[in-house]
This record gives structure tokens, sequence and C-alpha cells, in this order.
């Protein structure tokens, strides 16, 4: 009876001491993803001194201060907006496209009570992912954008005078620029759906567009989009085209009615959908063949092949809006939405190259813990 008290006291002593290591581990592993992050950040902005060697060192020294007693078995690594590991934190590079890094911690211990019945060793261990860039990145997104001269002729929050009507029946010409109308009194027009599945930018690797996924947009895919939110990817807000800015994200203009899609627009609920200023043609528009865009982008992984035609809308921020009990009207292809919030961009970090905006001037980088 004596043994059989002992080891139930030593599963809650050592349990607990294995919950409280599991707990410290934890700490250690956000500390050290948080504290890595921020140096890649400074990296990212151009401080040669926010080498790998020195993000290893901040790594391994806010996993120590933290309770983890052997750094080698502190694993960190490098990824991008996708969560993808680009390399090892410590092997002599910060690859480009890095945005976060993520950090593995273990500890293992000497058992006190459990011993008797041969368990000699507990271990704990846990993970973190912490990533850096400008505060304009954006998942969950609808299928739909409003242009920017639209939001700042709007005030955002002033109930009925915030709203304003999207027309999708299209009126194509013979170069099937399908140019849809905002309507109750906006003169802006747009190309009609957003392909959320096929999106690129400048500043990534033209031999393979990671997020250019599937060109054709259909109405099935636009209808769940829309009523669930599309969370495959983040689309980055960059500056004004009229400014210059080439880095932020260009997503696929998919015209067409597609009444079918309007019918799972969530209405009495906040969503947001993107701001753009412009939608480029890549076919032959002069804008897309100079510099600094790549003039290569004719084969391989190009964004601009396929799909229903070459026009992509510029991403320039994101509008929260609400659509009130009836604003979606499938049989007149309209969505009546009312302009909540707007937050605009200044272009798209491009790793290792600066962000290619004020961010890193202003030092206004964000860093968070993400997983």
């Amino acid at each position: 009876m004596i043994i059989a008290l002992l080891v139930a006291a030593g599963l809650a002593i050592d349990g607990g001491m294995a919950f409280l290591e599991r707990w410290r581990m934890q700490n250690a592993a956000d500390a050290a993803a948080l504290s890595g992050t921020r140096l890649l950040a400074t990296a990212i902005c151009g401080k040669t001194e926010a080498d790998d060697a020195a993000i290893a060192a901040e790594v391994n020294r806010y996993a120590e201060q933290n309770g983890v007693r052997d750094t080698n078995s502190v694993v960190a690594d490098y990824v991008d907006f996708d969560e993808v590991v680009l390399g090892r934190v410590g092997d002599g590079i910060i690859p480009t496209g890095s945005t976060g890094i993520s950090v593995t911690v273990a500890i293992t211990s000497s058992t006190y009570f459990v011993s008797l019945i041969g368990i000699d060793e507990a271990g704990a261990s846990a993970y973190a992912l912490a990533m850096t860039g400008p505060p304009l990145v954006m998942g969950g997104l609808r299928p739909f954008g409003i242009p920017l001269d639209v939001v700042t002729a709007i005030e955002p929050g002033a109930g009925e005078d915030s709203c304003f009507t999207v027309g999708f029946d299209t009126q194509c010409d013979q170069d099937d620029k399908c140019l849809i109308d905002y309507l109750d009194g906006q003169t802006s027009s747009h190309r009609g759906w957003m392909n959320l599945a096929y999106v690129w930018n400048q500043g990534e690797d033209s031999s393979d567009w990671l997020r250019a996924i599937d060109h054709s947009g259909d109405a099935s895919h636009l209808g769940q989009w829309m009523e669930d939110g599309y969370n495959g990817h983040v689309i980055y807000a960059d500056g004004p085209w009229s400014a210059g800015y080439r880095y932020g994200d260009h997503i696929h203009a998919k015209p067409g009615k597609n009444s079918s899609v309007i019918k799972h627009t969530p209405e009495d609920e906040l969503f947001y959908v993107p701001i753009f200023d412009q939608f480029p043609n890549c076919d032959g528009d002069p804008a897309l063949l100079e510099e600094p865009y790549p003039d290569d982008r004719a084969e391989g992984g190009d964004a601009c092949v396929g799909g229903q035609g070459a026009d992509y809308y510029h991403i320039v921020g994101f509008a929260g809006v609400t659509v009130p009990e009836g604003g979606a009207d499938q049989g007149g292809g309209t969505i009546t939405a009312c302009l909540e919030e707007t937050i605009i961009g200044e272009s798209q970090p491009s790793p290792n190259q600066g962000y290619g905006s004020d961010a890193c001037a202003t030092h206004t980088m964000v860093v968070t813990l993400w997983h």
C-alpha cells in the first residue's frame, strides 16, 4: 500500500513538474521566436549588424533566459508569409523571402517518485512562430473589391451615408473590357470579381508564382470564398500606383455577372474586401513592361498567362464593410455595402532589399507571435 501511495503521489508531483516544464518551454519558444524575428526585421531594413549569426545568438540567448539549459535542443528556421521553411537559422545566410522565424525548444529532466516504476526521465517541448512586416497583410477576404477613389469619397461608419452599391451586370466591349459600375452616384468602375486564388507581385520569383494557383475563378469557388472568406494565403497591400509602387499584390480580375455568388454574401456581419487603385493589363500595358517589372514573364509560371483576360487589380489596402439585410440582391446582380473602416497600405516588404516603403524609415514594422 505504501508503494502504491508513493506512486500515486509521484504521478501528481512529477506530472505537475512536467506541466511546469511544458509551460516554461512554451515561454522560451515564444520569447526566442519573437526576439529573433525582431532582429530579422532590422535585417530586412538593411542593418548590416543584424546578420544570421546575430539572429542565432539572439534566439539562443532568449531561450536560455527562459529555462532552456542546452541550446543544442533549440531548432530555429526562417519562414515566409505562407509558413514555408526557407532555411535554418545559424546556417550563415538569411534566405530571401524570410519574414518570420519558427522555434522549437526541448528539455529533459530527471523524475523523482515515478522512477520507482522505471520512468527515470521526462521531457517537454514547445513550438512558436513569429512574423514581421508592415501592418497590412490580410486573410479571410471576400472576392470583390472597392476602388480607392470610392473609399476616399465616403466617411466610414456614417450609417446610410457610408453605403454604396456594386453592380455586377457586365457590359463588355470588343476588347473584353468588362467594366462594372459602382452605383449610387459613384463613378468608378471595376473589372468584376477577384480571383483570390490567382495572385502575383513583382517582388516574388517570376519563375514560381506560388499564389497563382487557379486562373479559372469559377462561380463555385467564388461562392465559397464569399461565404467563408478566402484563407489560402495572405494578400499584401501596396503603396499607390500613382506614386510608383509596384511591389504589392495584383489579384486576377474575373469579369462576369456570376449572380449565384451574390447569394453567399454575409449580411449584418463585418467582413473585409481589398481596396484597389488600378487594374493594369499584362498584355502590352507599358506600365508592366517597364522596370521594375521583368520582361520575361511570357512563359513558365507567369501569372499573366491564361484565365479570363489579363487584367489584374493592384491592391493598396483593405476595407471593413457590412451588408445590411437584403443588401445582397442576386436577381439584380448587386451588393449594397456600408463602409465601416479602411486600412491603406504603404507597400509590400521585399526581404533583404527593404520594405519598399516608409515602414523601415518610420520603424512601423510589426512583429507578432503567429503561433
